[in-house]
């Protein structure tokens, strides 16, 4: 099962890097670190290694403490993050996945198979909770 990072504040003050981490990588990529941070940009390979590369306290702005978290990959989409005063926590919304599954059943192509649409979406459902399972695991 493929897994991703995911960076996290856990400190009340907010989700920020330091002048030094994005100087870092602006000089390393040529543009500024992304400036939306969903799970998308928190997860990006390019931030995860350079955050490994200096440190949570090099990385972390001013008021943040920037921490990594193993998440399968597959639940990145459906990763929400809360936040309370600036320190964050996270989950997975499994209801919103399973939703997306159901929809793919619903809004399939009038010409499509529909033994093979019931099948794609029997696998989609085993894969989803075979990653549920794992990802309670990590925590």
């Amino acid at each position: 099962m493929a897994l991703s990072y995911l960076l996290v504040n856990r400190c009340y003050g907010g989700f920020n890097f330091s002048h030094e981490f994005e100087e870092e990588y602006r000089r390393r990529h040529g543009e500024d670190v992304p400036s939306r941070w969903g799970t998308k940009g928190r997860s990006d390979p390019r931030v995860i290694a350079l955050f490994d590369e200096l440190g949570s306290v090099r990385s972390s702005g001013e008021c943040a403490k920037l921490k990594k978290v193993l998440v399968v990959e597959s639940l990145l989409p459906f990763v929400v993050i809360n936040e309370y005063d600036g320190s964050e926590s996270w989950g997975v919304d499994y209801h919103h996945a399973e939703a997306a599954i159901l929809r793919s059943v619903v809004h399939a192509k009038e010409d499509a198979n529909p033994a093979a649409v019931v099948s794609g979406a029997k696998q989609q459902w085993r894969t989803l909770q075979e990653a549920r399972a794992f990802q309670e695991n990590l925590e």
